[in-house]
């Protein structure tokens, strides 16, 4: 800063001595032209007054160019910080001791930097969008989105670079989707010999770009036709392989003697009564199929037996779930019965082995198996019905119904001894025709004093033991014969009982 000062006090004290040559040089012109003193005065005043409007008029000059620079540093800055303010970033902060000049400078600058990047940025928007855009039309997909007449930030811009980047990730996988599903359908096409018939199978056969649609509804009802063609080809070669075993069959029959052809029939015949065992037919469904009951062994009722044997196997493996549940259901039911009837048999209670108590347990475990399966069976029946809208039938009868019926008619016949009993004990008693006071027979007291000195009895001793009638040789008229009751209203007696049977 030292050499600038020195240079401007020499500049100054030059242009005071060029001012002062110049005076005196005038005052020479004047002496010699004889000029008074009185009008070199004025003349040298006014010499001073052009000096100072000059050096006025610099001044001002000066002053109003440094008012300028101000101006344009504010404007320069709040159009900086607006362009920053596009730009999502922070306001411009001026550093300290700087002139106006190098303020002037920096800004400058700072505005042509703000203003390259907010132009390269939407230049790299107004490409990205492109890309998107032809992607989204061509995918049927959304566009990343950017209000429009605004600077995007550098987030968003890194967003769409990536929204772009992932769409051209997915055009990859849809384009290699699309050949394969094009290829394969054009295999089944050409295996199946199958014709084109609408728009869709037409653009598949077609190489031209146009026909290329990768957009999500089009792969599927591409991958749907793969199916429907795939579809149709396994039928094809099922049919196919059926062919192929029919000739075998026939040729290999062709061969074969006449002894050999009836076991032939036979075992079919003996195979469709297993099968139709299976679902569950009925006589009537049997007797419906006439060749059954036809003995002639020629070759067109082998084939019907044939057909109606596949016939009924296609039914009893499509719904084969149902049938296997109705076989568990009654084998379960045959076991049910079998422990109810144990249960109202009175000579269980002489078996001392510990069975009754295994049979007691089975029964409730079977009865828990047969609730489970039939609600099961019921769902799945009721489900068969809706989806196939005809009811479902066994023994050429409703399943449900049958079913029904059958827990209703057990509980109705396992009901029946408790209403006789009821009907019993509500009847009118007949007037009891009195009795003789006979020697032998014993006052209450004594009756619970007996009672009280027998010794516990065996199963053996109790049933063995003679009535007093008998051994005094009178006969009794025999007592009606009374039904069964179910285990909970049998009470067996005293020396029936588990603690009144003596283990000795």
């Amino acid at each position: 800063m030292a050499k600038p000062a020195r240079e401007s006090a020499d500049l100054a004290s030059s242009l005071v001595n060029s001012v002062t040559q110049t005076m005196g040089k005038l005052l020479d012109l004047w002496n010699a032209m004889g000029v008074s003193k009185e009008l070199q005065s004025e003349r040298m005043a006014m010499v001073k007054m052009h000096i100072e409007i000059l050096l006025n008029e610099m001044l001002q000059e000066e002053h109003n160019l440094k008012e300028k620079i101000e101006n344009d540093i504010e404007m320069q800055k709040n159009h900086l910080n607006m362009i920053r303010h596009e730009l999502r970033l922070d306001s411009y902060q001026i550093d300290d001791g700087l002139t106006i000049i190098q303020l002037v400078k920096q800004l400058r600058q700072a505005l042509e930097g703000a203003l390259k990047e907010k132009e390269e940025r939407l230049k790299k928007m107004k490409q990205l969008q492109q890309e998107d855009q032809a992607l989204c039309t061509e995918l049927w997909s959304t566009p990343y989105y950017i209000p429009t007449g605004t600077v995007p930030s550098c987030l968003e811009l890194a967003e769409l670079n990536e929204h772009v980047r992932q769409l051209l990730k997915v055009k990859e996988q849809r384009l290699e989707a699309f050949f394969k599903l094009m290829r394969e359908i054009r295999q089944c096409f050409k295996e199946t010999g199958h014709i084109p018939d609408g728009t869709l199978e037409n653009d598949i056969l077609s190489d031209e770009e146009e026909c290329i649609c990768l957009t999500k509804n089009h792969l599927e009802d591409l991958q749907l036709l793969v199916h429907k063609l795939q579809g149709k080809k396994e039928g094809f070669n099922y049919h196919q392989a059926d062919l192929i075993k029919r000739v075998q069959l026939l040729w290999d029959r062709l061969q074969w003697s006449q002894e050999k052809q009836e076991q032939l029939m036979r075992k079919t015949k003996k195979n469709w009564m297993i099968t139709g065992k299976k679902c569950f037919y009925a006589d009537l469904q049997r007797a419906a199929f006439q060749p059954f009951y036809n003995d002639d062994f020629s070759e067109e009722v082998l084939k019907q037996h044939d057909e109606e044997l596949l016939k009924i196997k296609e039914v009893y493996e499509k719904n084969k779930y149902l049938y296997d549940g109705i076989h568990k259901w009654e084998a379960i039911w045959d076991r049910f019965i079998e422990l109810e009837k144990k249960s109202t048999d009175p000579s269980r209670l002489l078996n001392r082995g510990g069975n009754l108590l295994k049979d007691e347990r089975e029964r409730a475990k079977i009865q828990k198996q047969l609730l489970k399966v039939a609600e099961e069976l019921k769902k799945s029946i009721e489900s068969w019905e809706v989806e196939n809208s005809s009811s479902f039938l066994v023994n050429n009868s409703r399943f449900l119904d049958s079913m029904a019926h059958q827990l209703e008619q057990h509980k109705l016949k396992k009901d029946k001894p408790k209403i006789s009993v009821k009907r019993d004990e509500f009847a009118t008693p007949k007037a009891a025709a009195k009795r003789p006071a006979d020697v032998n027979t014993p006052t209450p007291n004594k009756i619970h004093k007996v009672a009280s000195n027998l010794t516990v009895l065996k199963a053996s001793s109790c049933i063995n033991i003679p009535s007093r009638e008998k051994a005094s040789g009178e006969t009794n008229t025999p007592s009606p014969k009374l039904s069964l009751l179910p285990p909970s209203a049998i009470s067996p007696p005293a020396c029936l009982s588990p603690e009144g049977v003596d283990t000795g």
